[in-house]
Formats: structure tokens, C-alpha cells, sequence
């Protein structure tokens, strides 16, 4: 079962990353492409940003994401 998650896991920041190599996200855009809540979406963001992958800024009254190159 641990495995499945960690595979389940793995295999969506790696959607994450391809969703962020071209194009600007905000969360919710990325939940809504990728079938997930927003408030999970939100966690692997956050996640991502602990480990300096994505750096997040405002855009109004969103916050928007993109890969650290």
C-alpha cells in the first residue's frame, strides 16, 4: 500500500513539473488539470517550494507558480 502512495506521489510531481516547464500556474489551475482539490495541490506546492523547485508570487488575488530554473 506505502509503495502505491510513493509511486502516486512521485508520479504527480512529476505532472506538476511538466504543467510548470512553459506555463505559469496557479493552484488551482494545476487541481483542475490534473483532477485533484485544490487544497492537495496546494500541499505538493507548498512541498515543492520547501525543497526550492517552484517559486510562488501574486498575481491579484492568486498566487501563481513557476519552476526555479
Amino acid at each position: 500500500m506505502f509503495h502505491r502512495v510513493r509511486e502516486d506521489g512521485k508520479k504527480t510531481f512529476e505532472l506538476i513539473i511538466l504543467e510548470l516547464e512553459n506555463n505559469v500556474s496557479s493552484a488551482s489551475d494545476l487541481a483542475r488539470k490534473l483532477k485533484m482539490r485544490r487544497e492537495v495541490m496546494s500541499g505538493y506546492l507548498m512541498c515543492m517550494e520547501d525543497f526550492d523547485m517552484v517559486k510562488s508570487h501574486p498575481v491579484g488575488r492568486s498566487i501563481v507558480y513557476t519552476l526555479k530554473k
